[in-house]
Formats: structure tokens, C-alpha cells, sequence
């Protein structure tokens, strides 16, 4: 070992972190929470945000930012503060999960006092370009040989899926990509249910509730599970469909309930905490997902997790969090074949039982504290100079 006996100082940079409620920041609070527990001392650098002012560690940095202007849930960081260099001079590790502002610190960082730099691509760029003005929006080409620029500079590229790794090969990294899906924190769903949702949403203890998560953007195919829930209304009448989440394309997703006339049977609740969100896993009967972009989806695990079973398109990282006819459905963008399966599983009782239980299974072999040690080791290999042997 190379670091001291107060265990590895590790270095979380991140250009989105909570209060934000997003894939990246839970994996980042989980990291923070079960480096602890092993003895390690993990340091976020993160953006500050209007409810949640600068503040000076010991265990989050937070930097002066503001809100960009073409995509108002992100955050242009201006990473310095007078003693974070002295801080970084002292990282055993510098772990990054976003290429930005913060990102970049973590980047210059690791060159500057010569610190192993491990880097989680979280985010299938190419999928997301259009989020910025078409008058500086990168290629697809570009954006790739932008990550590839950053990439290169690291000493290891994590990926959170198989099919995001397979994608990421296609870029032509010198730097090793490995496949490392992110657990989730099991305890949170052993804790006793605080919040009744069909009491707080005025529902009949009688109503099928369909539930799904996420940014509300049109890389998230909402859209679809509107479309789709249209369908399953002809066929069930007492169900409602509850999304958790908000952003941009809400108010085109409310035009389009109201234009296929379910707007009474979609409940919006904006943006949930997870803490809240956990509650209503259980009380879910299904959870529905048809984004196609997904480097991992943990919400999908968080759902299974919670016996909860899952309808989703089978796609990039869906396809590593959920098994296809046991612990839940994963179908083709196909509106018929989508919906059918919902319909089997709420009107199942004998498949939806074992479904539930396959759910849970899965979901207890996707851990948080598992994928941390894990990580310690790749760190450790960085730490005694292993890195020219190839990291498995």
C-alpha cells in the first residue's frame, strides 16, 4: 500500500451533486457513504447550487457556479477556492464522473501532483448533443473525439454497463474501459415505509399504480410510456401512471396526456427526493421504463429492490439490471408488445408473485458496499504501479 493509515483519500469530482437528484449524484453519496464505512476518507468537489451555498470541506468542496443558460439543470463551475489546492496535493485518488468544469479540475489535478485518475463515463454523450444551440453543437464525431481528448489523460475508464463499455471500445481509447455497474445501497430499502402514496395521491387502496423515474428530456422516452399507458387504459380502467421527475419536456408531456385524454390518470410529482422515492417503489405495482440511452438505469435496480417488477425497452444498460422474463419484461420499441406485458403483470396475481421474488433476488446481488470494495482494488493497482499490466 502506498497511502497512510487514515486508509485512501479519495478524490469525488462532480459537476452535478445534491441537491440536484440525478444517476450521478446518488452513485456519488453512495460512493461517500461506503468509502467511510471501509475507513477511507472520500472528498467531493462538487458545484455549489442557490439552496445550498459554498462551503469549505473536510468532506465536500463546493465551488462558485451558475446555472447554463441552455440547459438550466446544469451548473458552469468556476472550481477554485484558495485551500482546495492544498486538499488535492494531498489525494491518494482522483475519481471523476463528469468531463466538465469540475471534471477538468480533477483532470489537471492528477497531472499536476502525478495521482492516479480514474474516470466514470456515466453519460452516453452522443445521445444528448441536443441539448446544446446548434450553432456550437458538437458532432457525433466530435463529441467522441472529445471524450477520447479527456479519456486518454486517465489511468482507467469505468463504464456502467457491458453495452456501454462495447460503445465506449468503439471510441478507440488508449486508456483500459472496464464494464463496473454501480450497486445500490440495500439498506435504504429495509427501512419502514414513511409515506403512504395512494393516501397522499387521493387513490383507492384498489388502484394499479404504474410508476417511473427520471429527467423529463426527450433522450428519456416519456413519450412512449404515454402512449403506451393510453393503450393499457382501454384495457384497465382503475390505473394510474405516477412519474417521478421533472425538466424540460414536462409541459409537451402534460400537452400529450391531455391530448390522448389520460391527463386525469398521470400524476407528475416534479422532482422527488430519493429518500421519498424509495417509499414508493414498494407501493408500485409495476415500475415502467422506455429510455433508450441508459448507461445503467439504477433506478431499475432501486425498483427490484423493492420487489417491485419492471416493463422496459431492452436497451444499452437496461439490459444488465434486469432479467427479461423473470424479474421483469424487456421488450422492443413496440407499443403493443410494451403494453401487453404490463397488462400480463398486473393482471397476473400467480407471475406477478414470482416475478417480484425474482426482482428482489436480483436486486441483493447489485450492491453498493460489493462495487466499492471492488473499486478499492482497481485504486490499489493504480496505487503499486500495476497499471501496465492490464486491469481485470
Amino acid at each position: 500500500m502506498m497511502y497512510s493509515d487514515y486508509g485512501m483519500r479519495i478524490g469525488l469530482f462532480t459537476d452535478t451533486y445534491a441537491p440536484q437528484i440525478n444517476g450521478v449524484t446518488t452513485v456519488v453519496q453512495m460512493m461517500q457513504k461506503e468509502f467511510k464505512a471501509l475507513g477511507h476518507e472520500p472528498i467531493v468537489f462538487a458545484p455549489s447550487y442557490p439552496d445550498q451555498p459554498e462551503t469549505e470541506g473536510p468532506e465536500v468542496w463546493r465551488f462558485p457556479s451558475r446555472q447554463v443558460n441552455f440547459h438550466p439543470e446544469s451548473r458552469m463551475t468556476w472550481p477554485y477556492r484558495r485551500k482546495v489546492p492544498s486538499i488535492l496535493s494531498e489525494l491518494d485518488i482522483i475519481h471523476s464522473h463528469t468531463p466538465f468544469s469540475v471534471g477538468l479540475l480533477g483532470l489537471w489535478a492528477s497531472r499536476h501532483y502525478n495521482i492516479p485518475h480514474v474516470h466514470t463515463y456515466h453519460t452516453f454523450f452522443t445521445e444528448y448533443r441536443h441539448y446544446i444551440p446548434r450553432p456550437i453543437r458538437p458532432t457525433k464525431k466530435m463529441t467522441e473525439r472529445i471524450s477520447r481528448a479527456f479519456c486518454n489523460r486517465c489511468e482507467l475508464i469505468l463504464a456502467p454497463s457491458e453495452e456501454m463499455k462495447q460503445e465506449l471500445d468503439n471510441y478507440e481509447f488508449s486508456t483500459p474501459v472496464l464494464a463496473m455497474p454501480f450497486g445500490i445501497d440495500l439498506d435504504t430499502f429495509s427501512q419502514p415505509i414513511r409515506r403512504d402514496l395512494k393516501k397522499n395521491l387521493n387513490l383507492s387502496s384498489e388502484t394499479k399504480v404504474l410508476l417511473t423515474a427520471g429527467r423529463l428530456g426527450p433522450e428519456k422516452n416519456f413519450s412512449f410510456v404515454l402512449d403506451s399507458f393510453a393503450q393499457l387504459k382501454q384495457k384497465l380502467d382503475d390505473v394510474v401512471l405516477v412519474i417521478a421527475g421533472d425538466g424540460a419536456a414536462r409541459q409537451d408531456l402534460e400537452q400529450q396526456a391531455a391530448k390522448l385524454g389520460i391527463q386525469k390518470s398521470v400524476i407528475f410529482l416534479g422532482y422527488v427526493d430519493r429518500s421519498e422515492l424509495v417509499d414508493y417503489y414498494p407501493q408500485a405495482d409495476l415500475f415502467v421504463f422506455a429510455s433508450k440511452t441508459e448507461t445503467q438505469g439504477i433506478v431499475l435496480l432501486e425498483s427490484q429492490a423493492s420487489g417491485t417488477p419492471v416493463v422496459a425497452i431492452g436497451e444499452m444498460g437496461v439490459l444488465d439490471v434486469v432479467n427479461d422474463a423473470q424479474s421483469g419484461y424487456l421488450v422492443n420499441e413496440d407499443l403493443d408488445a410494451f403494453t401487453a406485458s404490463v397488462f400480463e403483470l398486473l393482471t397476473d396475481d400467480e407471475k406477478y408473485k414470482v416475478f417480484s421474488k425474482s426482482a428482489f433476488e436480483l436486486a441483493q446481488k447489485h450492491s453498493a458496499q460489493k462495487t466499492c470494495e471492488e473499486l478499492m482494488k482497481k485504486y490499489e493497482q493504480l496505487l503499486n504501479h500495476s497499471a501496465a499490466v492490464p486491469i481485470s
